[in-house]
């Protein structure tokens, strides 16, 4: 919209002098995706660089839907990738290891300097031993509840600490159930299971021998058995409601209009329910399993491309966004957590409601509280592959585990081999 606009607020300048001419100025493109909600953040976060550097205009390129990644890689090949991209954790790994990406890791030291950035994030985004991106959002999913449905169900929410508490006490909070119907339950279904790699890690399965630079898989193990065996028992109780029911009805939805009472997502989710449900929510964090706590996190960057000409103007846009001042803009807006260890437990943050418990999400942050499947190119590709296992074990329930494992192990071998072949790590 900006974009289309900009021609007339041209032609105005020469009437108003309010507006500099384009050739004054020096015009940093810069792609991202989100809602209507998050262009609002992001023309915020521009708004005040502009006006701290007014010989500098930020073009926004909002791109949406679920394309992104594909339609930026389409403009890299062109040679016409915007100056300054948002980047989504996987991209990141794949685009830096293909030399997509400018090194800014000078400018992640400028900003780290005396104001150290949380665990997670600076694991995370280090490749190589440097940094592609300045990491603006990197926390982890957390437990979403529904009060008022555990309240009804005779359920305390400190209950809910272990994977197994979650499946003992699940009978008091479905409606939906193949062992024994509650018709006076407050929820059809009790939970929305979250993502599978996260009971995997909980139970203690490891893919590889190292997430960073794998070269072995180690995929099939007691501990990795007794997490798909898991998976299966809570799906095959009718507790958890099953995939067609989410393919249907949405994911947050299910949580939002009161169908399910616990639900696993990050806080970026937190403006779609913000004044949208019939009933009182917070947040906890996930449940723990034999092998302790642990959960799957996103992360966002903002990289600046190889081929930008306005590469230092676009140094000082990513700096500005990733500093005390943008990071609180963006935070403001509910959807990210400060990736600085200051900002991320400042009551200027921790003040902002709802949830009640926000804390959870920079605990998310932490050393060893959140991962992801592999830090390399090709993560999505694990987590896919992993996926489809998972819903080959709940499908085919007769099918023995050890062979769901053995299926998974051939296909993270072949995984290997192609990135190591391609010279990825």
């Amino acid at each position: 919209m900006r974009k289309l606009l900009f021609p007339i607020f041209a032609c105005m300048a020469l009437i108003s002098g309010c507006v500099r001419k384009q050739g004054e100025e020096l015009v940093v493109r810069y792609a991202f995706w989100g809602s209507n909600k998050q262009q609002e953040i992001e023309q915020n976060v521009v708004k005040a660089f502009e006006t701290e550097n007014p010989g500098i205009r930020i073009e926004l390129v909002p791109i949406g839907g679920s394309r992104y990644a594909e339609k930026i890689q389409a403009m890299m090949v062109g040679q016409v990738a915007p100056d300054v991209l948002m980047v989504e954790m996987n991209q990141y790994l794949e685009w830096a290891a293909r030399g997509a990406l400018l090194n800014v890791t000078s400018d992640v030291q400028a900003l780290t300097e005396g104001n150290p950035l949380m665990p997670l994030p600076a694991k995370a985004f280090e490749a190589d031993g440097g940094y592609f991106a300045v990491p603006i959002n990197c926390s982890g999913y957390a437990m979403y509840l529904n009060l008022d449905a555990l309240r009804t169900g005779g359920v305390s929410a400190d209950e809910l600490r272990t994977w197994n508490d979650l499946l003992r006490l699940a009978p008091r909070l479905s409606r939906h159930s193949k062992l024994a119907r509650n018709s006076g339950a407050p929820t059809d279904y009790a939970l929305l299971m979250p993502p599978p790699l996260i009971v995997f890690w909980a139970f203690g399965g490891e893919m590889f021998d190292d997430p960073f630079r794998p070269t072995r898989v180690t995929v099939r193990s007691s501990q990795a058995g007794a997490a798909l065996g898991f998976l299966r028992a809570m799906y095959a109780s009718g507790y958890a409601a099953p995939p067609d029911v989410s393919a249907d009805q949405g994911t947050y939805q299910l949580f939002r209009d009161g169908k399910v009472a616990i639900y696993f997502d990050g806080r970026w989710r937190t403006p779609e329910l913000d004044g949208r449900t019939a009933f009182r929510w917070d947040v906890r964090p996930m449940p723990a399993g034999p092998a302790g706590q642990v959960t799957l996190h996103g992360g966002t960057g903002l990289a600046i491309s190889k081929t930008s000409r306005q590469q230092e103007a676009a140094r000082k846009f990513i700096r500005f966004y990733a500093s005390e001042m943008g990071s609180a803009i963006a935070a403001s807006g509910g959807r990210s957590v400060p990736v600085y260890r200051k900002l991320a437990y400042d009551e200027s943050f921790l003040g902002l409601h709802p949830p009640d418990h926000i804390r959870v999400f920079s605990e998310t942050m932490e050393a060893e509280a959140s991962r992801l499947s592999v830090y390399c190119a090709g993560s999505s590709q694990v987590r896919d592959l992993f996926g489809a296992r998972v819903e080959q074990a709940l499908v085919e329930p007769e099918r023995p585990l050890e062979e769901i494992l053995t299926g998974l192990e051939a296909d993270l071998n072949r995984w290997l081999e192609r990135q190591k072949k391609k010279g990825l790590f």
